[in-house]
C-alpha cells in the first residue's frame, strides 16, 4: 500500500503564516497600524485557528492601543496567555502613562 500523503504542506502553510505576521510586525514595528491590521485581517481570513493565531490576537490588541488605550484588553490576553512573551509588551503599549509628577515650570538656581 502507497504511504499516506500529509493532510496538507503543513511547511507551505507555517510559511504563508509567517510571512502575514512578520508582515504585520513590521508595520506595526514602522508606526503603520493600519496596514498592520490590513496584514492581520488577511491572516485571520486564511488561517482562523491558525500556529500563529495567539499571536495575531495580541497585535490585533497592539493596533487598537495605538489608536486609542485599552488596558482591558491587555489584562484580558495577560489572564488568557500568561506564559506569552506578548503580554509586556501589551501591557505597556496599552496602559495609559502616569502623568508626569515634574512641575511644568521649574525654577532652576542661577
Amino acid at each position: 500500500p502507497a504511504a499516506s500523503a500529509p493532510p496538507a504542506d503543513s511547511a507551505t502553510t507555517f510559511d504563508a503564516e509567517l510571512r502575514l505576521i512578520t508582515a504585520a510586525k513590521s508595520e506595526l514595528d514602522k508606526g503603520r497600524p493600519q496596514l498592520a491590521a490590513a496584514w492581520l485581517s488577511e491572516h485571520a481570513e486564511r488561517f482562523p485557528g491558525g500556529v500563529f493565531a495567539v499571536e495575531r490576537d495580541a497585535m490585533r490588541i497592539l493596533v487598537r492601543c495605538n489608536q486609542t488605550k485599552a488596558p482591558s484588553a491587555a489584562h484580558a490576553f495577560a489572564e488568557q496567555h500568561p506564559t506569552s512573551p506578548m503580554v509586556e509588551r501589551l501591557l505597556r503599549a496599552c496602559t495609559p502613562s502616569e502623568p508626569s509628577t515634574v512641575p511644568s515650570s521649574v525654577d532652576f538656581p542661577k
